[in-house]
């Protein structure tokens, strides 16, 4: 019931994602000109982009203490934001350190729309509520809707629901909404209209990647996940990744690349674990100070 009554009802001809970027005909121009236009749009939307960039913060904060408490980022998408969410659930526990299930894409349509589109039979206007529903959200979660056009009823189902169950509930879109009673915080994108017009894969699509990239990277920043600029709970799963981590044990425990490389097989692979050890290795090799020395400090 919840659900049913926050569906879009207005003019999908006046929101701003159906609206002109500029007036010009860009197929006239030739590849390069089309090219360096569709750069310019970009770059104009990341400048607007810059003052969301705070309130990313805010909700960054709130995510660490729902992950902290042991809940999970839920994001929840149709189309572009469907895939784009998933692209972010998946490289954080890579990344991270951080257990699969804590992030969490659903994506109308089912997972194989991540990867291929099938936007037919009215997807983006089913309720996601049968989704929600098998991963019982409560208050230690934070999903997060994403809809350029904040119209898609698969998204606002699934705030409406999630909040209903004591979720915390972000909603990522473009700009201007005719309600704002089934959230509890949204943030524009800023992106504006799109040189191809209505195409919100473009500018649009680049603020929703940014701006998820920005919320969950921030917040693992808060979870003590990075060092110094390093990521220290990465997932050596490959060669590459093998040798990355080699190389940030080596650069924060101030040791040699082949004994980082040794003591990373000693943790098996896990970085963290190797640099906690490093560092109190360190500390028993470090003298007492007398006790002059203790005052000087």
């Amino acid at each position: 019931a919840t659900g049913n009554d926050i569906a879009f009802e207005g003019s999908f001809g006046t929101l701003a994602t159906e609206q002109a970027g500029q007036t010009l005909r860009i197929e006239e121009n030739p590849p390069e000109e089309i090219a360096r236009l569709l750069a310019e749009s970009e770059s104009e939307a990341a400048n607007r982009f810059l003052s969301s960039a705070p309130l990313l913060g805010t909700q960054a904060s709130i995510l660490r203490s729902k992950l902290s408490s042991g809940g999970r980022a839920i994001y929840v998408g149709a189309g572009t934001s469907g895939r784009l969410a998933a692209i972010d659930a998946v490289e954080i526990p890579c990344t991270f350190g951080m257990a699969r299930e804590r992030f969490v894409a659903v994506i109308a349509g089912g997972i194989a729309d991540a990867v291929v589109s099938i936007e037919e039979d009215a997807e983006e206007d089913f309720s996601a509520v049968p989704d929600l529903v098998l991963l019982n959200p409560g208050p230690d979660d934070f999903v997060v809707g994403i809809s350029a056009s904040g119209t898609a009823f698969f998204v606002r189902s699934a705030l409406a629901y999630a909040r209903a169950r004591g979720a915390h509930t972000l909603l990522l879109h473009e700009a201007g909404l005719e309600r704002s009673d089934f959230f509890d915080a949204s943030i524009s994108l800023l992106s504006g209209g799109e040189l191809v017009r209505g195409s919100t894969r473009m500018k649009a699509g680049t603020a929703t990647k940014k701006a998820l990239n920005i919320l969950s990277t921030t917040a693992m920043i808060l979870m003590g996940k990075v060092r110094a600029g390093y990521m220290v709970d990465l997932d050596s799963s490959n060669r590459k990744l093998q040798e990355r981590a080699s190389r940030i044990l080596a650069d924060l425990g101030r040791i040699s690349l082949e004994e980082a490389g040794l003591r990373l097989a000693a943790c098996q692979g896990n970085l963290l674990r190797a640099l906690d050890d490093t560092h109190h290795s360190a500390m028993k090799k470090q003298p007492f100070p007398t006790t002059k020395e203790s005052q000087l400090r």
